[in-house]
């Protein structure tokens, strides 16, 4: 039901998940695409942090007294779990009862592969190294794309990217992802919270890091100081 998918972004407050979950560093997530990518757009962004807005939602779908999921993450990332216990206290406040589920690292990936719909994680999953939105859109959001990990699927978003895709006109291009991108976010099939970044820890000799918006290290620009 998209009005409880839509609740589940409504009941986030992406600025406090900031501030706990990420310890200040990160970016509030507000399109399927994104900002380092061409043609990147929050115009169709609807949400904000409104828990009122979140249980009128649920009450709407029929589940005025709340409704209870299980959320199931691994922690391939340092901030999964963090996110997770923030995340499910944000939703509680909605009457979203969440019960954590922590798997190995492992089977979160093989989840992938098996293609089990349930409610996890997929903090690393969501973006791909090439840097052209039409072909993301492509990967995680079309029918056949093989990064499509909840069987999204919208026709209106399926022609609109096909249309971007078979263009040379970047303007055009633009123009019609931007509309994609407004209705995968009325769609709420990604509940997106937080862009961590690309950060890379290194010694104090080490030199020539340079973050690319793929987030991919270029090993042969850095070097060592002997």
């Amino acid at each position: 039901d998209v009005r409880v998918r839509q609740a589940l972004i409504y009941a986030l407050d992406q600025d406090q998940l900031v501030q706990t979950a990420f310890q200040g560093i990160g970016t509030p997530a507000k399109s399927p695409v994104p900002p380092s990518f061409p043609c990147y757009t929050d115009e169709g962004w609807i949400y904000s942090h409104d828990t009122a807005k979140a249980q009128e939602l649920l009450a709407d779908a029929g589940y005025a007294d709340g409704i209870d999921l299980t959320l199931t993450y691994s922690d391939t990332r340092p901030f999964d779990e963090p996110l997770a216990v923030q995340a499910q206290a944000q939703w509680a406040a909605a009457g979203i009862n969440v019960e954590l589920q922590k798997i190995p690292n492992d089977e979160m990936s093989a989840r992938v592969a098996t293609g089990t719909r349930d409610i996890p994680f997929f903090a690393f999953f969501e973006q791909s190294i090439v840097l052209d939105p039409g072909y993301l859109f492509f990967l995680t959001s079309l029918p056949a794309g093989a990064g499509n990990r909840n069987d999204y699927s919208n026709d209106d978003v399926s022609a609109l990217v096909e249309q971007a895709n078979a263009s040379l006109d970047p303007a055009e291009r633009c123009e019609l992802l931007a509309e994609a991108q407004a209705l995968h976010s009325a769609d709420a099939g990604w509940t997106v919270s937080i862009l961590a970044g690309g950060h890379l820890v290194t010694a104090t000799d080490i030199n020539g890091w340079i973050w690319f918006p793929d987030n991919q290290v270029r090993w042969s620009l850095m070097n060592r100081e002997l």
